[in-house]
C-alpha cells in the first residue's frame, strides 16, 4: 500500500479509502451500507416501542423504567438509533457530492459508526433480556450476557487475526513436535541404519 493521508491509501496516483474500498466501488457500497443502516434504524426504532417487560396500564410509561439494565437498555438502543441515522445521512451525502475524498471519508466514518452501532444493538439486546429475564432465571439472563459479549469479542478484527496466528502457530509446533519425535524415535532405536 502507499501513503495514508488522513485515513485514505493512495496506491500508484488512485486514492482508496482505508477500508479498502476504490474509486468504482463508492456507491456501489453507499449502497449497502444504506441497507445494512436502515435495517438496523428500523430494528432499534422498533426497539424503543415495544419495550422489554412493556408499558404500564394505568400510566403508560415503561414497567421496568426503575432498572438500572432498563436504562442502559435505553441508552444503547439510543445510541444504535443514533449511529444507524447518521450513517444513512453522510451516505445520502456521499450519493450526491462529487468529491472523491470527501466520499471516501464519509464512508469511512459510515463504516465505523456502523460498527458502533452495531456493537450497541447487542448492548441494547443483552441488556433487555438481562431486565426482562434475570427476576425469574438469572442464570438464562447471565448465559445470554456472555454470549453477547463473546460476540462482541469476536467481531473484533484485530481479535480475530490474534486467535488465527495463535491457531496457526500452535498447530505449526504440534507438527514439528510430532515430526521431531518421529525422527528420534526413527533413528534411535536403529532403524535408521
Amino acid at each position: 500500500w502507499g501513503a495514508n493521508v488522513h485515513g485514505l491509501y493512495k496506491v500508484g496516483g488512485w486514492v482508496r479509502s482505508g477500508y479498502g474500498v476504490c474509486k468504482s466501488q463508492i456507491k456501489d457500497m453507499a449502497n449497502t451500507l444504506s441497507v445494512v443502516a436502515g435495517l438496523l434504524a428500523t430494528i432499534t426504532f422498533a426497539a424503543a416501542f415495544q419495550v422489554p417487560g412493556g408499558f404500564s396500564g394505568d400510566s403508560g410509561s415503561p414497567v421496568l423504567v426503575q432498572r438500572a439494565a432498563f436504562k442502559a437498555f435505553m441508552i444503547f438502543n439510543s445510541f444504535a438509533m443514533c449511529g444507524s441515522m447518521t450513517v444513512l445521512f453522510f451516505l445520502l451525502w456521499v450519493m450526491l457530492t462529487y468529491s472523491v475524498t470527501t466520499s471516501f471519508l464519509l464512508l469511512d466514518m459510515s463504516i465505523a459508526i456502523l460498527q458502533l452501532s452495531f456493537g450497541a444493538t447487542l448492548l441494547s439486546f443483552m441488556t433487555g433480556v438481562y431486565v426482562a429475564t434475570s427476576h425469574k432465571a438469572l442464570w438464562l439472563a447471565i448465559f445470554i450476557c456472555g454470549l453477547c459479549s463473546t460476540v462482541i469479542v469476536l467481531l473484533r478484527k484485530n481479535f480475530i487475526l490474534r486467535i488465527a496466528q495463535f491457531v496457526k502457530s500452535a498447530l505449526l509446533r504440534l507438527a514439528t513436535y510430532k515430526l521431531k519425535r518421529s525422527f528420534d524415535v526413527y533413528f534411535l532405536t536403529g532403524n535408521g541404519n
